[in-house]
């Protein structure tokens, strides 16, 4: 369950880890204003495309049935 990384819209680090951490902030810093802009559109598109509630009732619904 790392939603970050599937949806590829973001750096996903473990927990408790703060030299990971360190680092990937400073790989977040150095990416460009348009490489930011992707990854969070790409966090919007996925997001939209799998945690919507339309397509969460559609889920809820086949399950059920």
């Amino acid at each position: 369950n790392d939603l970050v990384t599937e949806s590829d819209c973001g750096i996903s680090v473990p927990p408790e880890d703060p030299q990971l951490l360190a680092k990937a902030i400073l790989k977040m810093m150095n990416l460009s204003d348009t490489e930011r802009k992707q990854m969070g559109l790409r966090g919007k598109v996925y997001v939209l495309a799998n945690h919507d509630y339309k397509v969460l009732s559609k889920r809820l619904l086949e399950s059920i049935q």
